[in-house]
């Protein structure tokens, strides 16, 4: 799909806003995220349903907060740092 979709936008004069990402590069990302199962985390975005219901009220939320399995559970308050708290 991603093909036909460059082709048409070629073919209308718009250009790529990035650059194709090689298939190794692409490739190495899945196989690091799946090792992502290996640790005791989860890790969620807003499309899934276990995302937070009080961080689907801010504006610039995290796109990828995880949480320890264990104790997410237990404890449905999440606490999230941003670069500029530091």
């Amino acid at each position: 799909m991603r093909d036909s979709v460059v082709q048409t936008a070629a073919a209308a004069g718009q250009p790529e806003l990035f650059e194709p990402i090689p298939e190794a590069v692409q490739s190495a990302a899945a196989e690091e995220v799946a090792s992502w199962s290996n640790y005791p985390h989860d890790v969620f975005t807003v499309l899934d349903s276990t995302y937070p219901d009080m961080l689907r009220t801010i504006s610039n939320r995290p796109p990828l907060p995880f949480s320890a399995r264990p104790a997410f559970a237990a404890r449905p308050r999440l606490r999230v740092n941003s670069a500029s708290e530091s």
